[in-house]
């Protein structure tokens, strides 16, 4: 009888164990679903925001002025869906049109804009590495 009371409380102790694991694994659940279902709603149009790519200077700037905390989420989240799990190289005409790309390089030498003089680059804790990341 001893015994049988013994493996009732281990088997007893093994269901809280596996309850509070049961637990556990709903939250996740939870959690994972919701950055599904968020990932793969349309986006929606944010008043100030700026479409990619950018084609023109002015766009440009009102993208670099358009960055404030609220928008950065967004932009971050769009940009990363236009490159996807492409090389950036192969993508980032889709955020700045190659005829934008052309007109610029690090420095601005040889008659082209310099990257290093732009908002994006000066807000950068390492400009040069972030700039020459993304060539």
């Amino acid at each position: 009888m001893a015994e049988l009371k013994e493996e009732v409380r281990q088997t007893r102790r093994e269901i809280s164990v596996i309850s509070q694991k049961l637990d556990i694994l709903a939250d996740k659940v939870a959690e994972v679903t919701a950055i599904w279902k968020a990932s793969f709603t349309p986006d929606k149009e944010i008043t100030g925001a700026v479409p990619f790519p950018l084609k023109t200077e002015k766009e440009l700037d009102a993208f670099e002025n358009s960055l404030t905390p609220e928008l950065i989420g967004f932009y971050t989240k769009k940009i990363s869906k236009i490159i996807g799990n492409k090389p950036l190289s192969k993508r980032f005409k889709l955020v700045i049109a190659e005829e934008m790309i052309n007109n610029y390089n690090l420095d601005g030498s040889n008659g082209k804009k310099s990257l290093r003089s732009r908002a994006l680059a000066k807000d950068s804790k390492d400009p040069d590495k972030c700039l020459r990341k993304a060539k």
